[in-house]
């Protein structure tokens, strides 16, 4: 009844790495073990005990990996980092990893319900695709929370008034192959120190 998301990569001949998870096609040898995400490519949900074969394809270029799906119980959910701080204003995602009964982990970010304990400080999404995800109010500090089954943890959050001091954009120097597309990210560094990744702001 878990999900995992699995990822498609291209190396060109120049030595530029593209991510190509959503351009391929996704398939599984055994359909009756797991299924794939119609809306997300590389998402693929586990039906009953067994092993399947995963496979993505891209402009004739193909590569497979197995998937065991298992009868394991969950045991354990942890939050990453246990420990944060975000300036006000910004955006943070959290991670939530579940521990299994076989010693197993994966990543249930987005299956988690999450709650922060002070909605003035942080309040954190529930929202599709955005589960997890912290945004700073006010200065102070609060308890994030995760639950997923029966499991539940606990990170602190401490949301500062530090102002930025500098943007940094990365790559510096990219190429770019007609018709494809290079993710750049942009960092800020705030004046105690901290970097937090704004990109999307």
């Amino acid at each position: 009844g878990t999900e995992q998301q699995f990822y498609f990569f291209g190396t060109y001949t120049d030595g530029v790495r593209l991510d190509l998870t959503e351009q391929a096609t996704w398939g599984t040898t055994q359909p009756e073990v797991a299924y794939s995400s119609i809306s997300q490519p590389g998402l693929f949900s586990g039906l009953s005990v067994g092993t399947t074969t995963i496979s993505a394809t891209f402009e004739g270029f193909s590569e497979e990996t197995f998937l065991d799906v298992t009868d394991a119980e969950l045991v354990n959910i942890e939050i990453y980092p246990p420990l944060m701080t975000v300036p006000e204003g910004e955006d943070f995602q959290f991670e939530a990893i579940a521990v299994f009964s076989d010693d197993t982990q994966q990543s249930v970010t987005h299956d988690a319900q999450w709650f922060s304990e002070d909605e003035s400080i942080a309040v954190i999404s529930n929202a599709f695709e955005q589960r997890g995800m912290v945004t700073g109010i006010g200065a102070g500090l609060t308890e994030i929370s995760v639950s997923y089954g029966e499991q539940t943890d606990t990170a602190a959050l401490t949301v500062s008034d530090a102002v930025v001091e500098q943007v940094i954009i990365t790559p510096i120097w990219v190429v770019v192959h007609p018709g494809r597309t290079q993710q750049a990210r942009a960092y800020a560094q705030y004046s105690n120190g901290i970097t937090h990744e704004v990109t999307e702001q």
